[in-house]
């Protein structure tokens, strides 16, 4: 990192000492619950990077986070917490506004998202030059006391909002201190777009130090007319599973200069997603197992549940670790079933989904198999629902 752009950065006035020593009892208290930015894809206060080819949607993928996040609609079915947003613009904002329009007009949402806290740049900051950063900063100071502090800061895009080269590690390293400024500052989590490597569409382009730095990475490929959101790296929770996105049409109430009705367009779930290759994790399968072995036999026609207090000592019996190795691994099956929304929770009661669509291939025959053994005739995916 280069040191004289660290030095110029501002710095608020320092309430706490400039760096503080915690004792362990502290970390090992019981935190504040976590709540998402949204459900199972964007943590607090995280580093977030989306990337894919030109043109590919990766700005309407931030729009719909944005709106949702601004206006607390739920996300395709994801809750979200409610929050301010700021979006900074480095290039397509002639598009901008029509796609606001289109996502508006799509959600059945324009007095809502008139009032919500979302706020749009007028251009493009090299957020790696103190100058630039400050001058953000002062803008949302700006704004923030009538919508508070920021949930989330979009940058779209990187190569728009920093000067240098963004192969260059040095570079990297003072853009990355510029938005952990941001964060630190707002309690945000930062979303910066960003395009695939030239000849790797598996990868953002640039610098080995842009992945390392990040605490959520997603990928959106197309193949044909589907689009594919991939959650690439998530260091503190389990990965969402990936969706399929097809884009849709909205005219929108405007004419262009010649009088032609204009258009934009959002993303809608996909209905013909292919279906997943991947199969269940050994930790999963125990989780999936011992969850049928603790529902009751239950007749032709009712849902699937279980108590928390039933299901843990089912898998605390397959599980073959020691007492802690059993209680870390329960929790992490118990929270990837419901991340991939295999089953919901309510009041520690936890039931199946009645979908038929499950994220890995081996798990609808697995449910299939336990209920015809316990005498059901049919099966969960067809008759019994």
């Amino acid at each position: 990192m280069d040191d004289n752009f660290a030095q110029t950065i501002r710095k608020p006035v320092q309430t706490k000492p400039l760096f503080r020593l915690a004792p362990v009892s502290d970390l090992l208290k019981t935190p504040e619950p976590l709540e998402y930015l949204i459900r199972a894809h964007l943590l607090p206060e995280s580093n977030v990077l989306l990337f894919g080819q030109p043109a590919i949607g990766k700005s309407i993928v931030c729009i719909d986070w944005a709106a949702c996040i601004a206006t607390g609609r739920d996300w395709h079915g994801y809750r979200v917490k409610q929050g301010a947003v700021v979006y900074i613009a480095g290039e397509g904002h002639h598009g901008i506004s029509r796609r606001l329009k289109a996502w508006a007009l799509a959600n059945n949402a324009e007095a809502d998202l008139k009032k919500a806290p979302l706020v749009v740049s007028e251009r493009g900051a090299a957020l790696n030059t103190s100058e630039e950063l400050q001058n953000v900063i002062d803008a949302i100071d700006t704004v923030k006391s009538e919508y508070g502090d920021p949930n989330l800061i979009v940058i779209d895009t990187l190569h728009r909002n920093m000067q240098g080269d963004e192969n260059s590690a040095q570079d990297m390293g003072n853009y990355f201190s510029a938005i952990d400024e941001l964060r630190r500052l707002y309690k945000s989590t930062i979303l910066t777009v960003h395009h695939s490597g030239h000849n790797e569409s598996e990868r953002s382009r640039g610098s080995s130090a842009i992945r390392a730095a990040l605490d959520i990475e997603y990928s959106i490929t197309q193949k044909n007319n589907l689009r594919s959101l991939v959650c690439t790296k998530m260091k503190d929770s389990a990965k969402p599973s990936p969706s399929q996105w097809e884009l849709e049409v909205v005219s929108l109430p405007w004419l262009d200069i010649e009088g032609h009705p204009e258009s934009s367009v959002v993303f809608n779930l996909s209905d013909n997603a292919p279906a997943s290759n991947e199969q269940m994790t050994e930790n999963v399968k125990t989780g999936m197992e011992s969850f049928l072995t603790a529902a009751d036999p239950a007749s032709k026609g009712q849902l699937i549940s279980v108590s928390l207090e039933d299901w843990r000592p089912c898998f605390y019996e397959i599980h073959k670790g020691n007492p802690e190795a059993k209680r870390r691994a329960f929790q992490r099956a118990r929270n990837t079933l419901t991340y991939m929304k295999v089953m919901e929770e309510k009041n520690d009661v936890y039931t199946l989904n009645t979908s038929g669509t499950f994220p890995y291939s081996d798990m609808a025959e697995l449910i299939d198999a336990r209920i015809m053994a316990r005498g059901n005739s049919g099966t969960y995916l067809k008759d019994d629902y």
